[in-house]
């Protein structure tokens, strides 16, 4: 899918150098993914990568419509999969826009199209074959590394592969050739599944971990806590019945100190230094340095999104705005409900609530003034915190409320 580079310091991740993001900023856009799909096209992968190998003895249906079809079949996953990837962190800053990432397995397979049929004939004087601009099985286009015009095939009919096989006809460098384009389907097709397990493993682990025993009392846990809640999630791992089931570890990856500085007026800062090839490794990284700075994600209880909760102020609530209220947020509905909740359960906050009312309604029919009614306001804050402080009576603080 793509190597990119990612230095880490402090709470910051800094991707091939000049891209810069929070501890665990990139997991929460995948933790908001929905993954119903992805997982549809992961076991069809896994399923259909063997179908797409070349067999050394093939039949003829397989050669000529079977294989065309069932390669159609994998690079439409492979396209879908393409559109969703490459809008995502840290990919859509990585992209060389020069470069074209689509049709990668037709690709792929064009690297070995002397395996394919193409439509041409022998030149009669010899030299060489003949190609039309084009036919059912592709067309003619110049290629930029060769310098020169190429049959880009569209189509993957492998008459010639049979044909070899029938007249035993240089079999070994036949097999050689077939390997060469097997090797070189997996190298293309495996990405994508190792892509496809790593954002699985996000929604089945991460989100798992997080919910169930990192968020146990609504507030960060110190390093012993964070080490002993881990200890207890990997015990549920024993029922996994797949992969991306299961935390896992990182690939080794090469690590070094690297100095980087932010721009010319910065001052330099030694960071640990990585090159990754896959995103879950990246992830796996990122999500346990998140967790010694409490860059940890959080889904919010209004909205059901993950968020990543500022450093050092717990919330249960997202800042996103409301769909029905752009200018609240989620914490300000959990503002009110929080003072709903009280006031309906709390006796001193329901008296508070009751003598609020018929004050306000006092002053919005003028039997108040605006200052009579602030100065009430102040008075009656005073009586509810003394309340709770246990300085007054409950009969006399509803008493002194009326007044």
């Amino acid at each position: 899918m793509g190597a990119f580079h990612a230095m880490f310091w402090n709470n910051r991740v800094f991707v091939n150098i000049k891209h810069q993001y929070l501890n665990n900023e990139i997991l929460v856009r995948y933790l908001n993914l929905d993954v119903e799909k992805l997982e549809e096209y992961y076991n069809e992968l896994r399923y259909m990568l063997p179908q797409i190998m070349i067999s050394h003895e093939i039949s003829p249906m397989f050669a000529t419509q079977d294989y065309d079809d069932r390669v159609r079949d994998v690079q439409k996953i492979l396209t879908r999969i393409d559109n969703i990837y490459l809008t995502l962190p840290p990919y859509d800053v990585c992209m060389d826009g020069s470069r074209d990432y689509g049709g990668r397995l037709y690709k792929s397979l064009n690297c070995h199209r002397y395996l394919f049929e193409d439509g041409s004939r022998t030149n009669p004087h010899g030299t060489g074959l003949i190609y039309a601009d084009s036919n059912e099985y592709g067309y003619l286009t110049y290629d930029d590394n060769s310098g020169r015009e190429v049959f880009w095939l569209k189509r993957f009919d492998l008459t010639p592969v049979l044909e070899r096989q029938e007249l035993q006809f240089d079999l070994a460098e036949l097999i050689e050739e077939i390997d060469a384009a097997n090797a070189n389907i997996k190298q293309t097709v495996n990405p994508y599944i190792h892509w496809l397990e790593g954002v699985l493993r996000v929604k089945c682990v991460y989100a798992k971990l997080l919910n169930e025993f990192y968020h146990i009392r609504h507030s960060f846990l110190d390093e012993h806590e964070i080490a002993a809640q881990f200890a207890k999630y990997l015990n549920t791992e024993k029922l996994a019945s797949k992969a991306y089931m299961r935390m896992g570890s990182a690939e080794p990856q090469a690590v070094k100190y690297e100095v980087f500085r932010a721009d010319d007026n910065s001052k330099p800062i030694l960071c640990n230094s990585y090159d990754f090839e896959r995103i879950g490794d990246f992830l796996y990284t990122d999500f346990f340095c998140g967790l010694k700075s409490n860059h940890v994600p959080k889904k919010c209880a209004n909205c059901g999104k993950w968020f990543l909760l500022p450093h050092g102020k717990y919330s249960d609530y997202c800042e996103n705005p409301l769909d029905n209220e752009p200018s609240k947020t989620c914490r300000d509905v959990s503002a009110r409900k929080k003072y709903d909740d009280k006031c309906r359960a709390d006796p001193v906050w329901l008296a508070y609530n009751r003598a609020y009312k018929a004050h306000y309604a006092r002053y919005m029919k003028k039997k108040m003034t605006n200052v009579e009614f602030e100065e009430w306001g102040r008075y009656a804050i005073e009586l509810r915190e003394k309340m709770v402080e246990g300085e007054l009576e409950f009969e006399e603080y509803e008493r002194l409320l009326k007044i």
